[in-house]
């Protein structure tokens, strides 16, 4: 992806949109004509991945921590993902070229208006997943226990997988891993089936 609508002015890039539209001059961040053609770019990319991947090792999953900024739309092109970093994973989703989509959902449960942007994007998720795998990435990094627990719930109960992301300090920690295998993971589960992929030969 790109960092913003800002970013992907390198001499080559501005050359070869030009090129390809008989233009000339610098596009302004703004222009829709620019904007697809970015993401195009970042499509490709995830595409010519996603084949070479296929060719060499056919079982290696191939993922993408994506971005799930501010609240999620009903629209995809109304995201951030797509309209300002030009990351456009529901198409990877939809066209088969990422095998698991793990958009980076790290909003805080103890604050109401964010807790309610998390659910909405595990709708989102799961509404744009098209028969591929979804993780959150959840925020469990501020030592705040009970909150991670609940959304770990919440994104089961919608049927969706859950990474945890944490840095803690070791006594957070220690009671965080209690209170997941206490509450949450206190059975070993299978890894899900990906069966679009072939199995790795032993």
């Amino acid at each position: 992806r790109y960092p913003g609508r800002e970013w992907g002015y390198s001499d080559i890039a501005v050359a070869r949109f030009n090129k390809q539209y008989n233009r000339t001059g610098k596009p302004d961040p703004k222009d829709p004509l620019w904007a697809k053609w970015r993401r195009e770019q970042v499509t490709q990319m995830v595409r010519d991945i996603y084949r070479m991947v296929e060719k060499i090792k056919p079982h290696v999953k191939v993922c993408a921590a994506t971005i799930p900024w501010g609240d999620c739309p009903s629209d995809f092109t109304k995201t951030d993902a797509y309209a300002t970093v030009f990351q456009d994973w529901r198409r990877w989703m939809q066209e088969g070229i990422l095998d698991a989509n793990m958009p980076m959902n790290y909003k805080d449960p103890a604050n109401p208006r964010l807790q309610r942007m998390y659910l909405n994007w595990l709708d989102g998720m799961k509404r744009w997943s098209y028969g591929r795998h979804a993780y959150t990435e959840n925020m469990i990094f501020k030592g705040n226990i009970e909150g991670a627990i609940q959304q770990i719930k919440q994104a089961r109960a919608k049927g969706i997988g859950v990474f945890g992301f944490a840095f803690s300090q070791s006594p957070v920690r220690e009671a965080l891993g209690k209170a997941l295998r206490e509450q949450v993971y206190r059975e070993k589960a299978p890894v899900p089936k990906m069966p679009w992929k072939k199995e790795k030969k032993s």
